[in-house]
Order: C-alpha cells, then sequence, then structure tokens
C-alpha cells in the first residue's frame, strides 16, 4: 500500500508540475491503494478530504484534478491522517505563498498566479501516511 500510495503521488506531483494536469490513472491507482486496508473511515476522509477542494474547484481556485487526487489520497489516509497530512499541506503552501509575496515586492515584479498543488500535497500526504 505504502509504495502504491507514495509512488502514485510522487509521479503525479512530477507530472503536474510539468503539464499542469493530474491523470485520472494516477487517482484511481491510489484508490486502489485504499482498497487493501478497507473501512468505513476511509469513505469518511475521502469525504472530508475532497470537500474543501471541490468548493475551492466551483469558486475558481483549484481544479478538478486536485479534487479527484484528494479524494483518492483521503480514502487511503482516513480522516485522522487526512487532516494532519492537509495542515502540512496548508503549513507548506502557505510559506511558499509568503515567499513568493516577499520575492515579488523585493524585486519589483507580480506575484505568480497560479502553481501546481500536487507537489504541496504529496509533501503533506507522505509524511501523514507514515507518522501520524
Amino acid at each position: 500500500q505504502a509504495v502504491l500510495f507514495c509512488g502514485g503521488l510522487l509521479f503525479a506531483a512530477v507530472y503536474d508540475i510539468r503539464t499542469r494536469t493530474v491523470s485520472d490513472g494516477v487517482c484511481i491507482l491510489i484508490a486502489m491503494a485504499g482498497l487493501i486496508t478497507l473501512s468505513p473511515a476511509s469513505l469518511l476522509g475521502a469525504f472530508l478530504c475532497a470537500a474543501p477542494f471541490y468548493i475551492g474547484s466551483g469558486l475558481g481556485m483549484n481544479g478538478a484534478g486536485d479534487v479527484t487526487l484528494c479524494a483518492a489520497a483521503g480514502f487511503v489516509l482516513g480522516p485522522s491522517r487526512m487532516t494532519a497530512g492537509l495542515m502540512l499541506f496548508i503549513a507548506l503552501y502557505g510559506v511558499y505563498v509568503l515567499a513568493d509575496i516577499l520575492i515579488a515586492w523585493l524585486r519589483h515584479r507580480p506575484c505568480v498566479e497560479s502553481c501546481p498543488l500536487v507537489p504541496f500535497l504529496a509533501a503533506g500526504f507522505i509524511p501523514a501516511y507514515f507518522f501520524a
């Protein structure tokens, strides 16, 4: 399960950096890793993880691929580890955004309008899988 989950997230992160899309096959692979240890909490984790990204997708803040990837990762992690992973994701992404704002202000240039989220999601979910 760890190999499928971590390998899928790492592949999705690299693929998202290169193409700005999330492959449906990777989401299916990660969800299949969740079937190895299926429990009712897995479904709750999938729903809770995907809900904020689904709302953000409706507001135009992220894409639908991020929603499906988060649902698949939440299915593997369950509610408690998913919450830890999202907190780590928020912290890492917040540091990136603040650094971008600071660099833009120092160099007198505009901030980056968008960036791929999957690398930050992977950086949050992989440690949560092992340590939460």
